[in-house]
């Protein structure tokens, strides 16, 4: 399994040394020197999530705060049924794998919640 990392730099300002009542520390304090650590990728996925979460809430937000863009997003996400004239909700998914992973982890929750 092949990690990826981001090296991230670092760098701590120090402030300037108080001199110490009757200068008698026993230990000096040195400036921090900069340092590097790499980030792996688990990491660099979770920022692009929540980065993506964060921007979905705030487009949503944006969506339903206006009536009419409220009113677009329900008829974008509603089909009716011209036989029947029963109304869906119809959201547009990569593939069917998609959906059946949501089930899945939806069972998983509702099993999990049911369980305490």
């Amino acid at each position: 399994m092949v990690e990826e990392t981001l090296e991230t730099t670092v760098v701590q300002e120090s402030e300037p040394a108080v001199p110490a009542l009757f200068d008698d520390d026993d230990i000096k304090e040195m400036p921090a020197a900069a340092a590097t650590a790499p980030v792996p990728a688990t990491a660099l996925q979770t920022s692009a999530l929540l980065n993506t979460t964060s921007s979905f809430i705030t487009q949503l937000t944006n969506i339903l705060s206006d009536a009419a863009a409220t009113e677009s997003l329900v008829q974008s996400l509603t089909r009716k049924d011209k036989s029947t004239g029963q109304t869906y909700l119809q959201i547009p998914v990569e593939n069917e794998a998609i959906v059946k992973n949501a089930i899945t982890l939806l069972a998983g929750l509702f099993k999990s919640v049911a369980n305490v």
